[in-house]
Formats: structure tokens, sequence, C-alpha cells
């Protein structure tokens, strides 16, 4: 049976938290301090920019399936970075945000409309779908680590007695918990990809249109 996702996010309520400020912070960051962190979100950029210009010649279903594949690889490394003690779930997160920020920030910039009709416009849509699989990634991806640690530190202190394997710091739990984080990633990445790909381009543009 699926776990519940309230029960999944109780048992990741620190790392979601964390997950989530890092998030909001990169993401301010990126509104307010955007010509700051140009150098930073430069790859990042340069990359966005070389797949919207592939996109530009997709169909609509073809970009959804571009936007699908390119949301999960970033989504499995946040994941599994958690194998190298949470480093690139902190370092995507953060980036992600940020380069949200900075495109509400560009498109308001160029566009002269205010960044909060832009992020109603361009990112709300798909993003209420896609932000929180990125951020249920990483917390599991943080999850991960925690349970790495407190292994060594067990076996550090020599503590050989086995955990409850429904205790949240146990690798059983871990992994049955993985499959229900997969699932639910998967499924929020493919709803906001189809928004992405066939509603908010309408959205956007109907917007740029009135300005």
């Amino acid at each position: 049976m699926t776990l519940n996702l309230v029960i999944l996010a109780r048992r990741m309520k620190w790392e979601l938290i964390i997950t989530t400020c890092l998030f909001v912070v990169g993401a301010l960051g990126g509104i307010f301090f955007s010509q700051d962190l140009i150098a930073l979100l430069h790859p990042m950029l340069s990359s966005l920019e070389q797949k919207a210009a592939l996109m530009r010649q997709e169909t609509a279903n073809q970009l959804m399936v571009s936007l699908f594949n390119n949301n999960l690889i970033v989504s499995v490394m946040m994941l599994l970075g958690g194998f190298i003690l949470g480093i690139l779930p902190v370092i995507y997160v953060f980036l992600n945000g940020a380069l949200v920020g900075y495109v509400i920030s560009t498109v308001s910039s160029v566009s002269h409309l205010n960044p909060f009709l832009v992020f109603l416009a361009g990112v709300l849509p798909h993003g209420i779908f896609e932000i929180p699989a990125y951020l249920i990634a990483s917390a599991f991806g943080l999850r991960i680590t925690k349970v790495m640690v407190k292994t060594i530190v067990r076996s550090v202190r020599g503590d050989t007695q086995e955990l409850d394997p429904m205790s949240p710091n146990s690798w059983r739990a871990l992994f049955r918990d993985s499959v229900a984080v997969v699932l639910y990633v998967v499924i929020l990445l493919v709803i906001a990809a189809f928004i992405e790909s066939h509603v908010t381009p309408i959205l956007l543009q109907s917007v740029l249109h009135r300005s």
C-alpha cells in the first residue's frame, strides 16, 4: 500500500523545513540580488537557454516530455545526492530557488510587469506541483544523509543492536519509503510538465501582451 503523503511528510518534517527554507532564501536572493547571482547561476542559465532553443522547435507534447525528463534528472540528483552527505540536495534546491527568483526578476524587468504577476502567470501554475516534487526529493536526500550519519555513529560507538524496522532511522524504513517518494515525485512532475507545456505559455503570453 502506498505510504500516505502526510505520514511521509511527518517522517521528513525537519528535512522538508530545511529544504523549503533553502528554496525560499534562494528565490528571494534571485529576485532581489539577481545581478549578484549571475556568475553563480551562469552554468544553469546557459543550459536553460540551450534547452529553450531546442524546445521552441518542439510541439507541446514533445515539450512536455523534455520538461519531465529534465526535471526528473534534477530530482534524482537531489535524492541520490543524499549519499554524499547531503551536498547535492542542499546545492540543487537552493540554486533552483535562485533560478526561479532570477527568471521572475528578469522577465519582470524586461516586460515592466509586477514580479508577483509574473509569478502568478509564469511560475505558479506548474510550480505548485514542480516545486513540491523538488522539495520532497531533496528532503529525502537529506534523510538518506541522516540515516547514513546515524549508522556511522552507531558503528563507531560499537552499537550492534539492530534498529526497529519501523524506525524512520532504519535502512529498511528508508528503502520502503523511497518507493512512495519516487511515486509522488513522478506524479507531481508529470502534472507539472503538462501544465508548463500546455497552460503556462498561454497564461504568460496573455499577461505579456497586456503589458
